[in-house]
């Protein structure tokens, strides 16, 4: 029969897990609004810019540059890294709550 320990370490990995499963589902769709709507916060910026007079000259700048094209490139890039980093601190986590236990009872042994 397993331990107090053991037993709460499994809960606390079952929590971890559904935890970890709902930010690697939220990535995508969190990720795809924010890419979607890129286009409207680049145009607020520039409307914003070009109404309190802060330049003409980077209005125009952001206009050219097609911003809402890198900052969707930036979006997937970010998407592409950000799903295996939920996986390994997913995995860095699972490992130091399965061996939680046996280190709480290490360190008891060692201060007792």
């Amino acid at each position: 029969m397993p331990g107090f320990g053991s037993t709460a370490a499994l809960v606390v990995l079952v929590v971890w897990t559904l935890l970890a499963w709902g930010g690697y589902s939220l990535v995508d769709g969190v990720l795809a609004w924010t890419s979607s709507n890129a286009g409207a916060l680049v145009q607020t910026g520039r409307d914003a810019a070009a109404a309190t007079g802060i330049g003409s000259e980077v209005v125009g700048v952001v206009g050219s540059a097609e911003t809402s094209g890198m900052l969707g490139g930036f979006f997937a890039l970010v998407g592409a890294v950000l799903k295996p980093l939920v996986v390994v601190v997913w995995l860095v986590g699972a490992v130091l709550i399965m061996a939680a236990p046996r280190l709480v009872s290490l360190l008891t042994r060692k201060f007792r």
